[in-house]
């Protein structure tokens, strides 16, 4: 059995009627009785109107889901009721069926200028009839999915805040959606069509690198093309757009012949990318400056439960980008291209297809979510990052001048973090073992030096607390390095490291200690990295002691962190 669909007052499509309504349309009597008697036998149902007033109150009345209308009627002719029925709602996609004399060439013309579907020519052959009414009928419902389809990909890219390219490779022609060019604030008339109109907008030093991942991709070296670039406004400044694509048409030879995807603006994502930075930089320069111990240890315990929040959120805007739900309408305008040629059965015939309005919808959900859950985090960093200047400013305020570079015996810089830490460590009844092999002199910042020993020597202190064992022990050992550097252990016999402890100990916020901040050893190991040298740390678990080693080259090697 057939079954149709009546047309929706917003353009899409109701649930479907068990037997097809039609209306017929003809001051013939008899040819309105042959003709329902034939299409009631083929499971439709008939509505009759002889003339064009009654044919247009019968469409109002009845809603038909198709009309098989006469050219001649005695109150007008069949191209006017065409005409008024477009005009109407719900008869602007009803499939119109016009009756043409078989050599009336000029009435077919008319027909179709009118707005009608197709034409059938009299005599009719009755056996044909109900099956010319079915294709056009499969036809409409086609049609009116494929709309309903249209509207929710566009829903979907409004919601994402996308636009959407569709590239011809043979003609170099380029469709762009409104929000294509409204992202760089253009109107769609006011840029070209043409690819060459979007690589005169990008950044000179993101061409080369674009072009490099389109041409990768039209190789066949990667199985979508992905570039983040700059591009000029119509306002003059630059925006950063994240452009997603893939070859949606190949030739019969296999050579690519169009590519479509989606543009992003990631601006936001950029700027606060580029704050977190700056706080870092701010960070280590911080640390640089802050020469005496006691101002070190007040800018950890004062940035450090900052920076976890700092940390979260940058994560999260990080993971939120690399995980954007974006990419999937770049995979859903590609697979609607490659069904272009045949889009209607696809999506009202294709497993496949059929899914596309319920996934348009997830996808718009998803893609509002993440811009909401983005937004929050960005208020969250800006907060946290004028919490942190402000902190700093403060604590700068005490910093004594330091990055001055000397060349010094190791052995008195590791005397001179002892000294500082004697008086605790005799209180403790920790017994001190220095163990020093001759080593060259190192040409280091005293200061950074010394703040990483300060760190290591108060870490092992605490560990000793920690582990309860009588016989408190701390050996600190200096020794040539492999290559052309020198080493500081500093070890204990406290309470030890786990091994799943031993991965992360240099990661940023994370501590073993009740009262810890997690910014210690991370920002000693990012001082040590910037001087050439590195901190390795050891333990063969819980209460076998642990060993901190920072390793130092003899002359400066300045490297980014």
């Amino acid at each position: 059995m057939i079954s149709s669909a009546t047309q929706g007052d917003a353009g899409g499509v109701d649930a479907p009627r068990e037997r097809p309504r039609i209306l017929v349309v003809d001051d013939d009597a008899l040819l309105r009785l042959l003709a329902r008697e034939s299409m009631e036998q083929d499971a439709f149902d008939v509505e009759e109107a002889p003339d064009c007033a009654r044919a247009l109150a019968a469409f109002q009345r009845v809603r038909p889901d198709a009309i098989l209308l006469d050219v001649n009627l005695p109150d007008g002719d069949g191209f006017g009721v065409c005409r008024s029925l477009r005009g109407l709602r719900g008869g602007e996609t009803t499939p119109v069926l016009m009756m043409t004399a078989g050599d009336d060439v000029a009435a077919i013309h008319c027909a179709y200028e009118a707005g009608a579907t197709d034409f059938i020519t009299k005599p009719i052959n009755l056996a044909l009839l109900g099956y010319r009414l079915r294709y056009i009928l499969r036809a409409a419902r086609a049609e009116a999915a494929l709309r309903a389809s249209e509207e929710r990909l566009e829903l979907a890219l409004t919601g994402a805040d996308a636009g959407l390219w569709d590239w011809d490779l043979s003609t170099g022609g380029v469709v762009r959606n409104r929000r294509a060019a409204e992202m760089l604030g253009y109107a769609p008339e006011e840029l070209a069509l043409t690819v060459e109109a979007w690589i005169a907008l990008l950044h000179p030093d993101d061409l080369p690198p674009s072009r490099q991942a389109m041409r990768a991709h039209l190789k066949g070296e990667t199985p979508q093309y992905v570039a983040e670039h700059r591009l000029r406004t119509k306002a003059g400044q630059w925006r950063w757009l994240v452009t997603r694509g893939r070859v949606v048409e190949r030739d019969a030879a296999g050579r690519p012949v169009r590519v479509a995807g989606t543009h992003l603006d990631i601006t936001a994502q950029k700027e606060a990318a580029a704050q977190v930075e700056a706080l870092h930089r701010q960070l280590v320069d911080a640390s640089r400056e802050a020469g005496m111990a006691e101002v070190a240890t007040g800018v950890l315990h004062n940035v450090g439960n900052v920076l976890n929040s700092v940390n979260v959120s940058a994560a999260l805007i990080a993971q939120q980008v690399r995980s954007s739900k974006a990419g999937g309408v770049a995979r859903l305008a590609g697979l609607l291209a490659e069904h272009q040629a045949a889009l209607a059965p696809f999506l009202t015939l294709d497993p496949r297809g059929r899914t596309v309005p319920a996934y348009l919808t997830a996808l718009g959900e998803a893609l509002a979510a993440e811009q909401r859950a983005v937004a929050a985090e960005l208020n969250r960093l800006a907060t946290s990052l004028e919490h942190v200047k402000q902190v700093v400013a403060m604590q700068q305020s005490y910093a004594k001048l330091a990055g001055v570079r000397e060349r010094i015996p190791l052995a008195a810089l590791v005397e001179d973090a002892l000294t500082m830490q004697a008086e605790a460590l005799a209180r403790h009844g920790v017994e001190l073992v220095r163990d020093f092999a001759p080593v060259p002199p190192v040409t280091v910042d005293r200061h950074r030096v010394l703040q990483i020993l300060m760190n290591l020597l108060n870490n092992a202190q605490y560990a000793l607390e920690a582990g309860g064992q009588p016989d408190r022990r701390l050996t600190v050992r200096i020794a040539p390095a492999d290559g052309a550097g020198v080493a500081v252990a500093v070890t204990d016999n406290g309470v030890g490291i786990r091994a799943e402890d031993l991965t992360q100990i240099f990661s940023h916020g994370f501590t073993t200690r009740r009262d810890g901040h997690g910014f210690g050893l991370h920002s000693g190991a990012l001082a040590a990295r910037e001087m050439g040298g590195h901190l390795t740390a050891h333990s063969d678990g819980l209460g076998a002691g642990a060993t901190f080693t920072l390793t130092l080259p003899l002359t400066p090697k300045e490297t980014t962190p």
